[in-house]
């Protein structure tokens, strides 16, 4: 329902531009306007192609149009990898930051995230990789302006996304398990080439993945500062239900990423086996409207020394195993995807505010506050939200039938446009 009058609100406003679109197609639609193609979005309500400056001048006077923006180059927070010449094995035979969160336990309840699909954008994917073979739902490739590049083999173009995916859906064909929901799947796209984007490929990416169906995005990337052009975006994806696990970015504390500093998105930081939050892990505080100040990131995970799978190319000229350990907020946003799949398979009916509820509640507070610009609400712990998530839902399922009980027969409820979707349109010029 929600989707349906987001299309339905960027129809009635994008004709504005001066276009008429159809935003109910498979593919971002194309039109040919200014100095090339125009690619729609109605999930940011927006458009972009190359405009000349006669154009930005005639558009900038159009009061359909709210804001004019450059479609920004993007990337993934540059991931240190950790302890140069040590093995790429471990005795373990889980990764430490699974063990840590005490995903076994979750494994042993009979959740691996079986029936989930998480939304995976980054660099690509490695289909070929032992743990990561018939791990991947569906698959699509973007260019710098949003167009779709359908028939893209599937691969990785850096090393970034195998390493992120294997964190959330991998297996143990190394002996060491690294998934957290490893019967999950994956809607994997490529907007990273060779590790660097841009904000339309970005958010026509999270589109696309909405598409398919997906309660979970997992965004291991960004650029530095706040950027606007990802607002209705992001707070579309609330509307539509779907958990925004980003990365807050390596700079420190004092910077973050963006779209992970949005106010509606889940910003997650990176802590070592000590629950230290790492050095490099972003944080910040930002005010929202006259009142509303709000700090990211939202939670930590661990992210410093993850191991993980890379691509089989990077390693084939060596005797090395295709795994690696890394460093980054990267590595620590797939940890809550993994674990936000979990809790949706055991209860499928949670709703978005629900699955952040149990979370955010139930986070190892590591600041001297309950929630601080270094750690946010604290470090996920699974199991005190699986169990928060029951009595979650346990609450709301007696409150339903309560509900049905006491409604009048016949009764019928007309639903309009959501009050808060943007009625105007942003163009990325």
């Amino acid at each position: 329902m929600a989707g349906a009058l987001l299309r339905r609100n960027a129809r009635q406003s994008i004709p504005g531009v001066p276009v008429t679109l159809d935003t109910s197609d498979e593919h971002p639609p194309t039109s040919a306007v200014g100095s090339g193609l125009l690619v729609s979005s109605w999930l940011a309500n927006s458009v972009s192609f190359l405009a000349s400056p006669d154009w930005i001048k005639k558009l900038a006077s159009n009061k359909q149009v709210v804001r004019i923006t450059t479609n920004k180059a993007e990337g993934h927070p540059e991931p240190f990898r950790t302890a140069v010449g040590a093995p790429l094995s471990q005795s373990e035979e889980t990764a430490w930051g699974l063990a840590h969160l005490g995903i076994p336990e979750l494994w042993r309840q009979g959740l691996k995230g079986k029936g989930i699909r998480i939304g995976h954008l980054d660099t690509g994917i490695d289909p070929r990789h032992p743990d990561l073979r018939n791990r991947i739902a569906d698959w699509e490739a973007f260019d710098q302006f949003g167009h779709c590049l359908t028939g893209t083999p599937r691969y990785d173009s850096g090393f970034h996304g195998t390493h992120t995916a294997g964190t959330m859906v991998g297996g143990n064909k190394s002996g060491v398990a690294i998934g957290i929901a490893p019967r999950a799947k994956l809607v994997s796209a490529l907007v990273l080439p060779q590790g660097s984007g841009t904000t339309k490929q970005i958010v026509t990416g999270m589109e696309w993945c909405v598409r398919q169906g997906v309660p979970i995005l997992n965004l291991s990337l960004g650029g530095s500062g706040y950027n606007q052009a990802y607002e209705p975006a992001v707070h579309n994806l609330g509307l539509l239900g779907v958990f925004p696990s980003f990365s807050v970015g390596n700079s420190g504390l004092g910077v973050t990423g963006s779209p992970a500093n949005h106010r509606d998105a889940c910003a997650v930081g990176a802590v070592n086996a000590g629950n230290e939050v790492a050095d490099f892990s972003g944080g910040g505080a930002f005010v929202w409207g006259q009142e509303d100040v709000y700090v990211k990131p939202d939670l930590c995970a661990p992210g410093v020394s993850v191991f993980s799978a890379i691509p089989t190319p990077y390693v084939r000229e060596t005797a090395a195993e295709p795994y690696d350990r890394l460093d980054g907020t990267s590595m620590a946003a797939p940890h809550v995807s993994g674990t936000a799949a979990l809790l949706w398979e055991a209860f499928p009916e949670a709703r978005l505010t629900q699955i952040k509820q149990a979370l955010y509640a139930t986070a190892l507070a590591l600041g001297s506050t309950f929630q601080n610009m270094h750690s946010g609400h604290g470090l996920i712990q699974p199991l005190p939200a699986l169990r928060k998530l029951e009595q979650i839902v346990s609450r709301s399922r007696s409150k339903s039938t309560k509900q049905r009980s006491s409604v009048v027969p016949n009764k019928r409820e007309v639903i309009g446009l959501p009050g808060e979707i943007p009625s105007k349109v942003a163009i990325h010029q």
